[in-house]
């Protein structure tokens, strides 16, 4: 996870630095005033357009991204994940995320070297404060070659649960686990 951050830092941070390079190219350009050529797109953006080719039986296939979990609920005395209840863990793992939040801080205070922004007296002067970029973004090309398999275009969650409640033909005791996805996938990130 922490490679994935430090790439999409680094990635917005180049975006950045492209989008101030075309803004300052496009007035140098501009002749007379006339921003008309500078405003046709000659630069294609594309973010996560991925051809995902599925053969095996049985995969599951996510285009963009997916949130899994597993859940265990057992009604054998005794069973509990004791080191998930323990401080230390999560004193630990506050100590690691601290250390890395660090490390993410310093590269771009002492890696990146961002140019100069653009002057007001640039930015007053430009006819748009955007460059005009073709556009594509998360569209995946999934080829599905075998049955079985489980995709998702875009954004998944998957759950999985393990009961010793109810059986594969009545499911109802596992119900109070797919009233809470349900309310994660109405409201993510929302908490009451």
């Amino acid at each position: 996870m922490r490679d994935v951050q430090l790439s999409m830092v680094d990635l917005h941070f180049a975006l950045s630095e492209i989008h101030l390079d075309l803004l300052r190219r496009a007035q140098a350009e501009a002749s007379d005033n006339d921003w008309t050529d500078v405003q046709t797109p000659s630069h294609s953006l594309k973010l996560a357009d991925d051809t995902i080719s599925s053969s095996g039986n049985g995969d599951t296939v996510v285009g963009d991204s997916a949130l899994v979990y597993v859940q265990i609920d057992s009604s054998v005395s005794g069973f509990e994940f004791d080191e998930m209840n323990d401080n230390s863990m999560s004193a630990s793992l506050k100590g690691i995320m601290d250390s890395r939040q660090e490390e993410l801080d310093a590269h771009v205070e002492f890696d990146l070297e961002p140019s100069e922004p653009l002057s007001n007296t640039e930015e007053s002067n430009l006819a748009f404060a955007d460059v005009p970029f073709y556009i594509s973004v998360a569209n995946d090309k999934i080829e599905l070659q075998d049955n079985n398999v489980m995709v998702t275009g875009d954004f998944a969650t998957l759950g999985i649960t393990y009961s010793e409640d109810g059986s594969a033909n009545d499911i109802r005791p596992l119900s109070k686990y797919t009233e809470s996805i349900s309310i994660l996938r109405v409201k993510p990130a929302v908490c009451k």
